[in-house]
């Protein structure tokens, strides 16, 4: 088992900056000082040395394009979860009503 990584660095807030355009929705991130560390590692970086030796043609994606399949992929086990409960306990389903 290989944990996998790009070789490059992404900050979180690269994450948190691309997000909003994939996913639609905007939110509010706010740090508890309480909670920091102050010997927290900085930056961490996959050695991609092993992988490189067992793959030599290996993809490359962007942050975004990476971003965009686990959204894609996170949201298709949502919405699936969602309708087995629904199915199992109709309740639980949302009552949307048509407006004309």
């Amino acid at each position: 088992m290989y944990n996998i990584g790009s070789g490059q660095k992404h900050a979180i807030i690269d994450v948190v900056d691309t997000l909003p355009s994939i996913s639609g929705h905007h939110i509010a991130i706010s740090c508890n000082p309480e909670f920091l560390r102050p010997n927290e590692t900085k930056s961490i970086r996959c050695n991609t040395e092993k992988l490189m030796t067992l793959y030599k043609n290996r993809p490359s994606y962007s942050l975004e394009k990476i971003l965009k399949w686990i959204y894609s992929e996170s949201a298709a086990k949502t919405s699936s979860t969602q309708k087995t409960a629904w199915n199992n306990d109709p309740s639980q389903k949302p009552n949307h009503k048509k407006i004309d």
